[in-house]
């Protein structure tokens, strides 16, 4: 009966205990918005000087998309317009001259779209990437640090998971504060 008893309490002893450890290891799940390390006035500087670079890169391309989009636009608008008029000193021939152009330049228009969105977006891997892999690293860190489980979201609006806690900042601060030869 004795052995029984110290077995039992052995088993008790055992089973507070792992209850003890287990609580004293439970991480807390916070969030972190990626979406915020873009912002100019919080985000990380690293990671918004090199876009802004890039935009700066891009500027030309994207200017020649504007003017495009605005020439498409203004020939839908007298497209539109001419086909509204009943009168009759304004040819069929005009229209489908006017809706021919307008074709050319709405494939022309998507052709440069596209072009200069896949341009921006390898320059852009390029450009990050390194930061990226940084930035990923240092979670990871912080996580640790802290003891959390991390949810990473890029959310603009953050109302995904309302009930977890926002360390965005926090962890913009931490990563800041790494010494710089961590950084790219």
């Amino acid at each position: 009966m004795k052995i029984i008893s110290l077995l039992l309490a052995c088993l008790l002893f055992v089973s507070s205990s792992c209850g003890q450890i287990e609580k004293s290891n439970k991480k807390e799940f916070v969030l972190i918005n990626t979406s915020t390390f873009y912002d100019e006035r919080v985000g990380i500087i690293p990671l918004v000087l090199a876009l802004k670079k890039l935009d700066t890169e891009f500027e030309i391309q994207k200017n020649e998309v504007k003017e495009l989009t605005e020439k498409h636009n203004k020939l839908g608008d007298e497209i539109a317009s001419l086909k509204s008029q009943t009168e009759a000193r304004i040819s069929k021939e005009l229209i489908d001259k006017k809706i021919s152009d307008y074709e050319v330049l709405d494939c022309k228009l998507k052709s440069k779209t596209g072009e200069v969105r896949n341009a921006f977006l390898k320059r852009q891997h390029e450009a990050t990437l390194g930061i990226k892999k940084d930035i990923e690293k240092s979670i990871k860190r912080f996580a640790e640090d802290k003891n959390y489980n991390i949810v990473i979201i890029e959310s603009k609006d953050g109302q995904l998971f309302d009930e977890l806690r926002d360390i965005t900042l926090e962890f913009i601060k931490f990563y800041h504060m790494l010494p710089k030869e961590k950084k790219q």
